[in-house]
């Protein structure tokens, strides 16, 4: 199936859909690697020193400025924080997932343990939430997704993970369903639709994976299956807008950032191939303070613009200045934490941490420190790089991303079809993004990233200083570089 994921233990899957599908059609089922060396670091003592500074900017997650206080139990943590680590226990972040353990199946065998979060606790709620909207605009309607006791809800997901799919289908999949049932249709090629039903959506995703009757059509991807039924296309193409994705901080079918949020939202999936905010979180994190400002409540966030990004304008609403500015350090970090496995939730810090909201707000200065990466990095392997070589080593990763899809084809015009979804109102402020001044913004992060405006390719120019001589002939070759 085409929505194949790659899953770990804890029944998170790694980059999202359709991973696994790519190692399937090369018949792979597993990757074991057994390490047979280690890590040398230079000055253990000093590296623990430097993370011992460290740690107190990163104890809260991404969800707070102050009581930095880390939790170390996790029994604590699940108490105070309604979660638990969603990644390793060895993190003290509480991130607000949940922790289950040891609950009975209803319709498989065995038990179900699993840790929830985000996207995957819309199994958990009432069916009676498929019945209210989610988004409403123009012509489109999307409504929200059933959900069920914490046993029941529980054993959806541990059953999606144990299929190979990606619970983020749920986002978009069940909206469909439901649409298709409210607009008259109790049936799709002979198959009832019945979504307030637990066992019918257990059934339904055991048919996907199987490609069973109707759920052969589903495995195609969500796009491909309203284009093979012929009903609900503009519901579907709504909701997974780009790259065959469900729909993730939009600010219309997921999440809200309204004005300037979605401004960078959209930018950041005009630029990618696949879901952004699986590595480009930080702006997004923000969004609440983003807010105040705009309203007169934070003026300090124009400071903290001036100093993470070199515009105080990239926190302003109505005005696109900025925003370039901010997808591209986003770009170059989501880099920098993929290759340094660290936790985007986390990394860069925005705003800085302090023990009390007293003193939260009694700081000249909130923004945050934004060299923490560097500094660890350094520590760990004896180098001394500044925080601008940590983030051109990003933009020479993205740089080298972006010739490899121009190879395969890729072209401006990709990104710009983004454009039409975020035309839609967004479902907290009813704004509504500018074609053209958005294309205004497309230009001045090409330029920023030392890539040609008219085609989004990487220019020799540029390949040839970051020493990718062979790149730059292959695209020549093939008649790709300007």
């Amino acid at each position: 199936m085409r929505i194949a994921t790659i899953q770990h233990g804890a029944s998170h899957s790694m980059g999202q859909v359709g991973f696994g599908a790519v190692m399937g059609s090369k018949n792979l089922k597993g990757i074991a690697v057994r390490g047979t060396g280690s890590v040398k670091v230079p000055d253990p003592e000093a590296f623990f020193d430097l993370w011992k500074e460290i740690r107190p900017q990163c104890a809260q997650g991404w969800w707070t400025v102050w009581d930095a206080e880390p939790i170390t139990d996790p029994a604590k943590r699940v108490k105070r924080h309604g979660g638990s680590p969603s990644c390793t226990f060895a993190c003290s972040a509480p991130c607000g997932g949940g922790y289950y353990k040891d609950l009975s199946r209803t319709f498989g065998a065995g038990i179900a343990t699993g840790t929830p979060l985000c996207n995957e606790r819309q199994w958990y709620g009432s069916p009676d939430n498929a019945d209210k909207v989610r988004y409403e605009g123009d012509d489109i309607k999307v409504f929200r997704n059933p959900g069920w006791d914490d046993a029941t809800a529980n054993e959806l997901r541990e059953h999606n993970a144990d299929l190979g799919i990606c619970t983020w289908n749920l986002r978009t999949f069940a909206p469909y369903i439901i649409n298709c049932v409210k607009s008259g249709i109790d049936s799709l090629q002979g198959y009832p639709l019945d979504y307030k039903s637990a066992k019918w959506w257990y059934d339904f995703w055991t048919d996907i994976a199987y490609r069973r009757g109707l759920g052969d059509v589903f495995a195609e991807g969500l796009r491909r299956a309203a284009d093979i039924l012929g009903v609900e296309k503009d519901t579907a193409e709504f909701m997974e807008f780009a790259w065959g994705q469900p729909a993730h901080r939009d600010s219309r079918q997921n999440d809200s950032h309204p004005d300037p949020g979605y401004f960078v939202m959209a930018l950041q999936w005009a630029m990618d191939s696949r879901d952004p905010y699986n590595s480009h979180h930080c702006y997004s994190l923000v969004q609440g303070y983003i807010n105040k400002y705009n309203d007169g409540e934070e003026p300090r966030m124009k400071d903290a613009a001036l100093t993470l990004y070199g515009n105080e304008k990239a926190f302003d609403r109505g005005d696109y200045e900025g925003k370039a500015e901010a997808a591209v350090f986003s770009t170059k970090r989501s880099c920098v934490k993929d290759s340094l496995f660290l936790c985007d939730w986390i990394f860069p810090r925005l705003l800085r941490v302090f023990k009390t909201q007293e003193e939260f707000d009694a700081a000249a200065d909130i923004s945050g420190d934004t060299t923490m990466e560097v500094r660890l990095f350094n520590a760990a392997t004896g180098l001394n790089w500044s925080e601008d070589e940590l983030d051109y080593a990003g933009q020479r990763i993205e740089t080298i991303e972006r010739a490899i899809h121009a190879i395969q084809g890729r072209r401006r015009a990709w990104g710009e079809g983004v454009i039409p979804h975020f035309e839609y109102p967004d479902r907290i402020d009813g704004t509504r993004l500018d074609a053209a001044k958005f294309r205004g913004t497309m230009d001045k992060y090409y330029e920023a990233m030392g890539w040609d405006k008219a085609t989004g390719w990487p220019t020799r120019a540029t390949l040839e200083e970051m020493g990718h001589n062979d790149v730059a002939e292959k695209m020549a070759s093939l008649g790709k570089l300007h």
